[in-house]
């Protein structure tokens, strides 16, 4: 335990000396932490008995300015971007531990004033978990299956201005964790807390000046097709990892800049579907555990990324287990006019079916 202070003590040095580094040669950057005190979400019968108090957790972050020099940076007016730090003790040392992550986010403003401000930041990136599933060591903690999992962020906060350079600012966020089924168990975290934190900026704390005129924006309907693949473990855990693979077609309209929706219909193929239903004595064939569905998008763009929250219906489906609806969590970047990446997390309301990673292409566009 004590290492892993020191670890998390010399990553703040590090982000110091980064920070009083680039004040130098950045306008403007902001740097603080916020302590925060949440609890876990007992979302499944069996995880009550491994929370053991309240999660007390703290994260660190360097943020900077957008500058202007791109279109979105306007329309959104002017939000931030950033990097946090987290670590978090779960309250029970023995079989949950200590959860940490390192994330890129975006805040964005909702309401601006002249000393006051309210902000919706979102985020994802990678998480560490101390304490994990283990057969003979932690068979106990049935909530997650590995030490790397994804962590995602999402906070609305009020920012107060104490002085021009430094403000105070309140929050609620909520956090997840979750491998994405790549290893059982994986009921995953979900931790909602309350927080009250410190900014400092360095250098120019002037935003920079709405432009005089912006493009009329013009609708756009586009039709893209995308495939994508990702692995996963079923029950019992340790057993063999599962290949899986979608393609979709993608009908979506964007009806103004930063909005649009999107209509998909989606061809599942995972091979997990087989075992499972091996297992009940139900014979298929590779062919059979197909699922097509339909899925609704409301979808947000910020450049050369969007994300894509939505709920579909399977339109055929062998399996049973898991419902008939399913719910995608997307985010896109745009590598050119007509190709874009695509990550997605696949889940049945709060559990994770599988992570997907995949490349589209727009086939048309008007």
């Amino acid at each position: 335990m004590l290492c892993m202070y020191w670890t998390w003590l010399y990553k703040a040095v590090c982000v110091i000396i980064f920070v009083l580094y680039f004040s130098k040669i950045s306008s403007q950057i902001v740097t603080g932490g916020n302590a925060q005190y949440g609890f876990i979400m007992p979302h499944h019968p069996e995880m009550k008995s491994l929370i053991k108090g309240h999660v007390k957790s703290f994260d660190l972050f360097l943020e900077f300015p957008t500058n202007g020099k791109q279109e979105w940076h306007y329309r959104y007016n002017f939000p931030t971007w950033g990097v946090s730090f987290y670590t978090a003790d779960l309250a029970n040392r023995e079989q949950t531990g200590w959860a940490l992550g390192v994330y890129p986010y975006f805040n964005l403003p909702l309401f601006s004033g002249k000393s006051f401000r309210i902000k919706q930041k979102v985020g994802w990136g990678v998480g560490y978990l101390t304490k994990y599933f283990h057969r003979q060591e932690n068979h106990k903690n049935i909530i997650v299956g590995s030490a790397i999992n994804a962590i995602v962020n999402l906070t609305t906060s009020a920012e107060i201005d104490i002085s021009k350079k430094i403000k105070s600012r309140i929050a609620f966020s909520f956090i997840h964790f979750s491998n994405a089924s790549y290893a059982q168990p994986n009921l995953g975290y979900n931790l909602p807390a309350a927080s009250l934190g410190f900014l400092y900026s360095f250098g120019n704390t002037d935003t920079p000046k709405n432009a005089d005129t912006l493009a009329d924006f013009k609708t756009t309907f586009y039709v893209s097709s995308i495939v994508a693949g990702g692995v996963k473990e079923i029950l019992p855990a340790g057993g063999k990892k599962y290949p899986a693979f979608v393609h979709s077609l993608d009908a979506a309209y964007r009806f103004t800049y930063k909005s649009g929706v999107a209509l998909t219909g989606d061809l599942y193929y995972n091979t997990s579907i087989k075992e499972r239903l091996q297992r009940d004595t139900i014979s298929v064939t590779d062919v059979g555990i197909m699922q097509p569905g339909v899925a609704l998008f409301y979808r947000i763009y910020f450049g050369k990324i969007n994300m894509s929250l939505g709920m579909g219906t399977y339109i055929y489906s062998r399996l049973k287990d898991d419902g008939i609806f399913y719910h995608r969590f997307i985010t896109r970047y745009q590598l050119n006019e007509r190709i874009f990446l695509n990550v997605v997390l696949k889940t049945h309301f709060f559990k994770a079916d599988f992570a997907e990673f995949g490349i589209g292409y727009h086939l048309w566009k008007k």
